[in-house]
């Protein structure tokens, strides 16, 4: 996924759900969905990082499986945190 800035990204989901593996770039808010390493791998804003990181993709298998199989991020699963944040919330 290359982007400047995304809400929560919609691809980054259909791509975990779909179990393969991510490459994003580095914006605000994709530390939310990507744990880079551990279920998928986020670069910097430009051409060579991007290039590099689907060239190590592509040569190393094993990091494409475990990208892919990751899971993820505990904040996205924290159901009972987004009930007591929206509890907080509502005063």
């Amino acid at each position: 996924m290359i982007s400047h800035f995304e809400g929560l990204s919609g691809v980054v989901n259909e791509a975990r759900v779909m179990e393969r593996p991510v490459i994003a770039t580095r914006f605000s808010g994709i530390e939310e969905q990507i744990t880079s390493g551990v279920n998928g791998l986020i670069v910097e804003q430009n051409v060579d990082a991007i290039v590099e990181g689907i060239a190590t993709l592509l040569v190393d298998s094993n990091l494409r499986q475990r990208l892919a199989s990751g899971g993820y991020p505990s904040g996205i699963l924290d159901d009972d945190g987004k009930v007591e944040a929206l509890v907080r919330l509502m005063g």
